[in-house]
């Protein structure tokens, strides 16, 4: 059995994943590789850590570099801690690289609210108390929902050498792009806290809702928030923000 199983959630040839070579150059080899391309990446994350061996399970995105010890340090504070939050960085210095204000970034080891999806590591035990991610998401939010339930029986532990490069968009076009395609997931969110769609309409109508604190990135982000709110509106109107299935 190995110590550590990574689980990778991709459509992508193995020699497009870019975390792959630098895994294979690791002084760690106590490892195993799962790669699932499942509809939703809900449902992805879920039939990895079925498939997993290990204890310790830890989920990065395709398109995200480990930084150099990444593997060694996921497993060592997985021996002490149930659920981590990697370090995640944004490449360049562009205006994109402005917007993940969310993304963990720091270098001292804490406690902390929540994870981001492209890094995030968990034992196994975890996952047979809490249940899985909600497979209602098909795209976007489903590691926010899971971790709110995993917070009442576990706390987050930041881990900086657990650490990745990865890009929050690969430019202002697929900036906006993400920003539409989170719409329903969006509407499902709000829908299971309790929102009406008068509730959810009404804060589309907020111009506050449209803007941000940074001069830099508000015509960038503005567009975004547009773009977003045309898509939740098009997912209330056609009832399509609920997929099939469900982890609960």
């Amino acid at each position: 059995m190995a110590e550590l199983s990574v689980v990778i959630v991709t459509i992508k040839d193995e020699d497009e994943i870019l975390c792959l070579p630098k895994f294979e150059e690791s002084d760690f080899d106590d490892y195993e590789i799962i790669i699932r391309g499942d509809e939703g990446i809900a449902k992805a994350r879920n039939e990895g850590v079925k498939e997993a061996n290990g204890d310790k399970i830890v989920f990065i995105d395709d398109d995200a570099e480990p930084m150099d010890g990444y593997l060694q340090a996921a497993a060592n504070v997985l021996e002490d801690e149930y659920v981590v939050a990697g370090k995640v960085i944004h490449p360049g210095d562009g205006v994109i690289s402005r917007m993940p204000s969310h993304y963990p970034t720091g270098n001292e080891s804490q406690y902390v609210e929540g994870v981001v999806g492209c890094n995030m590591g968990y034992r196994r035990e975890v996952f047979d108390t809490i249940g899985y991610f909600d497979e209602n998401f098909l795209w976007g939010h489903e590691e926010t929902e899971f971790i709110e339930r995993v917070k009442k029986e576990y706390p987050v532990y930041y881990e900086p050498e657990m650490g990745v490069v990865h890009p929050y968009a690969d430019g202002i076009i697929d900036y906006w792009r993400k920003q539409y395609r989170f719409g329903p997931a969006d509407i499902y969110r709000a829908k299971q806290n309790g929102k009406t769609d008068r509730n959810i309409i009404k804060e589309l109508l907020n111009p506050l809702w449209y803007f941000n604190s940074d001069p830099k990135t508000l015509p960038v982000y503005m567009v975004g928030s547009i773009c977003k709110s045309v898509s939740r509106i098009q997912a209330l109107k056609n009832n399509d923000y609920v997929q099939t299935g469900s982890a609960r």
